[in-house]
């Protein structure tokens, strides 16, 4: 995010060949971990040009996804649906975002 919590600046990440779709969303959830924050985990799941990204917080994180500030989501969500539909490679045009299976109204 810039530091007006308004636009989401691209960095690029090396990832493998083999797991570049879940290597890239690891590497964007490790920047999104403070102090109060943390998750434990992710599946993600590819069908028919839509992504699911199931989130797992973890359980001893004081804060939940729905206590992210408005800045934090951008950051969180807009980052993963960025970074996955950007990648040609992966054929993503849209994103779904599930909690342990439960849908997250945005």
């Amino acid at each position: 995010m810039d530091d007006q919590c308004a636009n989401l600046i691209p960095t690029p990440v090396v990832v493998s060949a083999q797991r570049s779709l879940e290597e890239a969303i690891e590497k964007l959830l490790a920047t999104q971990d403070s102090g109060d924050f943390s998750l434990s985990g992710f599946r993600v799941k590819v069908e028919g040009g839509t992504a699911t990204v199931d989130l797992r917080t973890a359980a001893a994180s004081p804060r939940s996804l729905h206590s992210l500030s408005m800045c934090e989501q951008l950051a969180l969500f807009g980052g993963l649906r960025q970074t996955l539909t950007s990648n040609p490679q992966w054929g993503i045009q849209s994103v779904r975002f599930t909690e342990q299976g439960q849908e997250i109204e945005l």
